[in-house]
């Protein structure tokens, strides 16, 4: 119940913003259940290329599209998983006018055992993940099989910058 009375105090927007979040992370959650992770990687581009119609008129902040991201995987069972905040935040910053990088990294834990994790960037710098990166070895991007274009940068707006060094329009 206090959940409910700290939802309904908070503005009708970032109300919408969190119902928004919950959505891409269920989504998010079901297609890497279903869905090949290449399969998925290939239409993020198009699913983040739409400008949310909710937010053309104002653009959101990127530490509160995160925050929102924080929130409600917190309280959505499948979705505490880095991949799944990784995959959903990158698709709702760059649908909010952000150019945001999945960067996904390996290392070897104390045992000797491969561990992965996948994190966001933005102007270089990690904006969800992003605790405990620099143990992490970070993969190449991955290449799209419908284009030579990377597809772990989901191009928003020349307002953030590519955290990659990839030259301009091909991120």
């Amino acid at each position: 119940m206090k959940q409910l009375h700290k939802f309904l105090s908070l503005s009708p927007a970032e109300r919408r913003l969190l119902v928004s979040v919950a959505l891409y992370l269920v989504a998010i959650r079901l297609g890497l259940w279903v869905l090949p992770f290449r399969t998925l990687l290939d239409r993020l581009p198009n699913v983040a290329s739409e400008q949310d119609p909710l937010y053309r008129s104002v653009r959101l902040p990127l530490e509160k599209i995160t925050w929102a991201v924080a929130v409600v995987s917190q309280y959505l069972p499948g979705t505490r998983n880095c991949l799944v905040q990784g995959i959903a935040s990158q698709v709702l910053l760059a649908r909010r006018g952000y150019t945001a990088c999945l960067r996904i990294g390996v290392a070897k834990d104390e045992d000797g055992r491969l561990k992965a994790h996948a994190w966001v960037e933005c102007d270089g710098h990690a904006v969800v993940g992003g605790a405990g990166v620099s143990q992490f070895t970070p993969l190449p991007p991955f290449q799209s099989q419908r284009s030579e274009v990377g597809n772990r940068c989901l191009k928003g707006s020349p307002t953030c910058a590519k955290a990659t060094g990839t030259p301009p329009g091909l991120c």
